[in-house]
């Protein structure tokens, strides 16, 4: 689970540098992208940032049953951050 979270995480975040996130952490890049995002992919995009954060920086697990709705938010994400 915690391989899942990680790659979610750095997708989410090297899409957002490569669509010139400013910011110094995930939270300020997603903040600074909101104008990108929209308000819905804005809340999916911190969403998953917390989902994931505990298990990057803290080594925590992330449950089973929070993977399909990191991936399904990831994927929703990607897609935004790459339609012109």
């Amino acid at each position: 689970p915690n391989g899942t979270a990680a790659m979610c995480r750095a997708s989410i975040e090297a899409a957002l540098t490569d669509k010139d996130g400013a910011g110094r952490d995930l939270f300020e890049k997603i903040n600074n992208a909101k104008n990108i995002l929209g308000d819905t992919i804005e809340m999916m995009a911190h969403g998953s940032r917390l989902v994931t954060r505990d298990a990057i920086h803290r080594g925590d697990l992330m449950t089973l049953a929070d993977i399909p709705s990191v991936l399904s938010a990831t994927v929703r994400i990607l897609n935004k951050l790459a339609s012109p």
